[in-house]
């Protein structure tokens, strides 16, 4: 309920109603109103598969990340959002994937499900292809990475326009100054 005051008071332009939120979580923001023109901000996995969207934040010394997670009917199963205690906003993208990794495998542990990723930079996305590429300091995050992924039975990562990223940035930018973080699942 936390989630949809909020998600009323930030996207004042959006099309959804408290029914709409816990009946059909598919409204719940994707679509969105510019005059008469219904716009949708975010493209469904393919059949079968569940993607996770998430997104981090950095400003001065505060950083934060959210993550929304959606199957093909764009019916949301997870959300999390927070601080962390990182600086850089590479880094906050990883704990971002980290998290969302976490939270996946516990929610399908017994079943085994393609999964998606989706985050807006490109640098992450190289790091992740190339081990070349990757910063010696953030070793430790890539090592969380791998483990996670070796419980997961195939797993994409792709690089999103941040527009279509939009509900995930706020849910980063809305609770920086979050001591914990606020996961949800359903």
């Amino acid at each position: 309920m936390r989630s949809f005051v909020w998600a009323r008071v930030v996207y004042e332009e959006c099309i959804f109603t408290k029914s709409d939120w816990w009946g059909w979580p598919r409204k719940s923001s994707l679509v969105k109103r510019v005059g008469n023109v219904r716009i949708m901000d975010w493209e469904p996995p393919p059949c079968g598969w569940l993607k996770f969207n998430v997104a981090g934040v950095s400003l001065d010394e505060r950083a934060g990340c959210g993550g929304v997670l959606r199957d093909e009917k764009v019916v949301v199963s997870a959300l999390f959002l927070g601080n962390c205690a990182v600086v850089g906003l590479e880094m906050v993208v990883l704990v971002a994937i980290i998290v969302a990794i976490e939270m996946f495998t516990s929610l399908f542990q017994k079943v085994q499900l393609p999964f998606i990723i989706e985050f807006d930079l490109n640098t992450v996305l190289n790091w992740l292809k190339y081990r070349s590429l990757r910063p010696w300091s953030l070793r430790k995050l890539f090592a969380e990475i791998e483990d996670g992924c070796r419980h997961i039975a195939e797993i994409q990562f792709a690089v999103t326009n941040h527009k279509k990223n939009g509900m995930v940035e706020t849910l980063a930018k809305a609770d920086m100054s979050r001591k914990n973080f606020f996961k949800a699942t359903w």
